[in-house]
């Protein structure tokens, strides 16, 4: 499966280069920065990371859409030029295990109805069933019975579970079934888009699939 990176920027210079760099180090995968109409000096900055490396292209947004309509410009550039598949990658993560990478494709090409596939987020819960009217209610109740849900996958041995949905920080999307979706939802400027996927996911009979074998760390826990 030919694989692009995407890497939204938004006024993130230094957490975008450090994320790139760990890429460059860990995976021979060409990477798409797409830089979100930043107001400070990412553009200057990107631009010379970028100068000279074939694995690195730069795109600038002309407007700040949010995280759907920005990451969409890069999953329509990941088509337009070949690629079958996409990495989408918030500049705050840290990977220490370059394995993430081959661990999610395989499970995605592994899988027909697999429309994205995520790794473990260290320190962090997946998201394993739908919510219902309880989760709203006695949100702890269903927090605890997904982690017990997610308790008892992991003791099948399977590759990867099949989840609700997935974070949006870290996934490898089948392009070809992302375009029938449609894509992220552009209206979604930052929040909800997650829920929305999985929600247009379900309609298709389109499956997430998590693979706890790997992982990665976000935010503040990557420091």
């Amino acid at each position: 499966m030919k694989s692009l990176i995407i890497i939204l920027n938004y006024n993130t210079p230094r957490d975008t280069l450090r994320l790139s760099g760990q890429i460059l180090d860990k995976t021979s995968l060409p990477i798409c920065i797409i830089d979100n109409k930043s107001t400070d000096n990412s553009i200057d900055l990107i631009s010379n990371f970028c100068k000279g490396n074939e694995r690195l292209k730069l795109i600038e947004s002309p407007v700040n859409g949010g995280f759907s309509a920005g990451n969409n410009i890069g999953l329509h550039y990941a088509i337009d030029s070949g690629f079958s598949t996409a990495f989408i990658i918030n500049p705050d993560v840290y990977i220490q295990d370059g394995s993430v990478f081959d661990a999610c494709l395989n499970v995605l090409k592994s899988n027909d109805s697999a429309l994205a596939v995520g790794p473990k987020i260290n320190d962090v819960d997946p998201y394993p069933i739908r919510p219902n009217l309880l989760s709203f209610i006695l949100p702890p109740a269903h927090r605890l019975f997904e982690r017990f849900y997610c308790k008892i996958q992991s003791e099948c041995d399977l590759e990867a579970d099949v989840v609700y949905r997935l974070y949006g920080c870290f996934c490898c999307i089948d392009l070809l079934k992302m375009a029938r979706l449609d894509f992220f939802d552009d209206a979604s400027f930052l929040y909800f888009e997650e829920q929305i996927l999985a929600e247009k996911a379900l309609n298709n009979n389109l499956s997430f699939y998590y693979v706890h074998s790997v992982s990665i760390d976000h935010g503040l826990q990557g420091s």
